[in-house]
């Protein structure tokens, strides 16, 4: 499966298992100030398949939290299926502004976030970690119900970048010009993916 149609089935999912939270440009009023911002799990994520893993204890299912972080994964007849997820919901209208799910592939993980309509998708993303961007030509692949969807594929340095980054921010324009910053939380990222790297050994 490529990228694109990879990101097409995690949004497939987000679609379900949201209901009707749809983004809006409303929700781009407050989102620049962390504060403004609170972080569910109410989005179900899809989920890498680790063929012929059992998850620990022989569960069917696990979901653990890491303070804006959690680790889900569901086992299958063909294995386990594991993701590192984050949501952040604009505090005032509980809208979801910003959705990452992150999957290992080898050295590196892949993914995807999800970002609010209104963005101007020509001019594509940035992933800013202390004022310095994370990776190159992040660029939107497609929108659906839920979202515009923008696949990553992160190294370890980059990952690491993003543990230890004291502000991480995901910028873009929208289409009427303005810049638009969303903070993204990278509390409890480090644990998430240690938690995830154990499990699916």
């Amino acid at each position: 499966m490529n990228r694109k149609l990879a990101a097409l089935s995690v949004a497939g999912l987000l679609c379900v298992a949201g209901g009707a939270a749809y983004f809006y440009n409303s929700a781009y009023a407050t989102v620049s100030s962390p504060k403004a911002v609170e972080h569910k799990d109410e989005v179900a994520p899809s989920l890498a398949t680790s063929s012929e893993h059992i998850l620990p204890g022989g569960a069917s299912s696990l979901n653990e939290t890491y303070q804006d972080w959690r680790v889900v994964c569901q086992q299958q007849a063909t294995g386990s299926r594991c993701a590192i997820v984050l949501q952040e919901f604009n505090s005032k209208t509980r809208q979801r502004i910003l959705s990452v799910e992150l999957t290992p592939h080898g050295s590196q993980m892949q993914g995807v976030t999800v970002l609010p309509f209104g963005a101007a998708l020509s001019k594509g993303v940035s992933l800013i970690a202390d004022d310095r961007t994370i990776g190159s030509g992040l660029t939107f692949s497609t929108c659906v119900p839920a979202g515009c969807l923008v696949p990553l594929n992160l190294d370890q340095r980059q990952l690491g970048d993003l543990e230890s980054a004291k502000k991480v921010e995901v910028k873009f324009s929208a289409v009427s010009g303005q810049d638009i910053n969303i903070p993204l939380s990278n509390k409890g990222l480090d644990k998430a993916v240690r938690r995830l790297n154990t499990v699916e050994r």
